[in-house]
């Protein structure tokens, strides 16, 4: 919704948005989910280095905001065990027979 009449987006309506440092920022797409499940506008959040709002500035704005929604997170992967190399018997060939000779 514009500042014109009848709510029509006027040139300096177009020029606020280009020119405001939120439009300019950039945003991980990490950090656009979490902001996203949490109900924070990524451009709202500052970013530490100043350029790239991470998925860290979020969590900072989210703790300043005192809201604590529930984030669906991934358990990590368990790690795949090991597939141990059957052992062979001495004096036994590979397929388990005793070796000729």
């Amino acid at each position: 919704m514009g500042s014109g009449p009848g709510g029509e987006i006027t040139r300096a309506d177009v020029e606020t948005a280009v020119l405001s440092p939120a439009a300019r920022r950039r945003v991980t797409p990490y950090a656009r989910r979490l902001a996203r499940e949490l109900g924070i506008d990524p451009g709202s959040v500052t970013p530490r280095d100043g350029e790239v709002v991470r998925a860290a500035d979020v969590r900072a704005a989210d703790g300043e905001s005192g809201s604590r929604a529930a984030v669906a997170t991934r358990p990590r992967p368990r790690p795949r065990a090991r597939r141990q190399r059957p052992t062979r018997r001495p004096g036994r060939g590979p397929c388990g027979r005793p070796s000729p000779g």
